[in-house]
Parts: structure tokens; C-alpha cells; sequence
């Protein structure tokens, strides 16, 4: 149980897992769009999808304790503008720790994807893409460019010839 004064072992626990499964998800991810498609892309794309789902619930969990134990108060007095500023800055990180993997799986259901839970279809796939959520999902998540996507628009416009 978690104290005014110092966090309990489960908290700390529930704080590295969702940090580390956020730094082993965005590392799959950049990996994965510099792969080309394969069998083991595919392989990738499924486990990333599982850290993502156990972020998910992992992150939710988190929040249920932060809820019902409330924030951890300062070591020391702090000025009030301060103790804001940490109250809204760490409830940006705890709502971004559940935005991250939910806007995976909407991306994935929006591309008409299934969702892979420990390799087993969580949500099957539709093959319907739905256009606004497939774009909304990559375009407010990802840069503004996508050096690989940007390299083969390249490619392509070179070997077209000119009219």
C-alpha cells in the first residue's frame, strides 16, 4: 500500500513495466518500419502488438492504484505553481501510457489489421480499411514524414517517365 511518503513495491513495479514496455514498443516500432515485408516483420508486428497490449493493461492498472491511493505527495515544500505543474505533468504521462496502445489498436483495426494478443487474433481482421481512422491513427501519431515512405515515393517518381 502505497503511503504519502513513499510508494509501495507493487507501484514501483507497475511504473518500470510500463515504462520499459513503452521503451521495448517504441523500439519494435522504429524497427518495424525499416523492415521490409516478411514472415518475420509479421513475427514483430505480433509481439510488438502484445507489449502494447500489456502497456495497455499494465498502464490501467496503474491508474486504478494512483486513483485509489491518491498522488504521493512532495518530499519537501514546494511552491504551489510547482506542485501543479508535477499534478499535470504526471497525469499526462499516466493518460498518454493508455493513449499510445489504444491508438495502435485503432490504427490496426482502422487498416482493417487484426490485433495479435500473445499471438492469438484478439480482434479479427476485417480487410475493410476505414479511411478516417486509418488516417487520423498514423498522421497524429507519426512525423510529419516517413524517410522509408518518402524514399520509395522517390523511387518511384524517377522511374515514370516524364510526359
Amino acid at each position: 500500500m502505497d503511503t504519502k511518503q513513499q510508494l509501495s513495491k507493487s507501484s514501483v513495479t507497475l511504473h518500470w513495466l510500463v515504462g520499459l514496455g513503452m521503451i521495448i514498443a517504441m523500439v519494435m516500432g522504429l524497427t518495424l518500419e525499416e523492415m521490409e515485408r516478411s514472415p518475420e516483420k509479421f513475427d514483430l508486428l505480433k509481439n510488438h502488438m502484445t507489449i502494447g497490449l500489456l502497456v495497455l493493461i499494465f498502464a490501467i492498472w496503474r491508474i486504478v492504484v494512483r486513483i485509489k491511493n491518491g498522488l504521493p505527495q512532495p518530499l519537501s515544500e514546494v511552491p504551489a505553481g510547482q506542485k501543479l505543474i508535477s499534478k499535470i505533468v504526471l497525469t499526462f504521462l499516466l493518460v498518454a501510457t493508455l493513449l499510445m496502445p489504444i491508438s495502435g489498436i485503432f490504427m490496426q483495426i482502422g487498416e482493417g489489421h487484426a490485433v495479435y494478443f500473445f499471438g492469438m487474433e484478439l480482434i479479427a481482421k476485417s480487410g475493410t480499411e476505414i479511411a478516417w481512422v486509418a488516417f487520423e491513427a498514423t498522421s497524429s501519431l507519426t512525423l510529419p514524414f516517413s524517410p522509408t515512405k518518402d524514399l520509395v515515393a522517390t523511387d518511384q517518381s524517377r522511374s515514370q517517365p516524364s510526359s
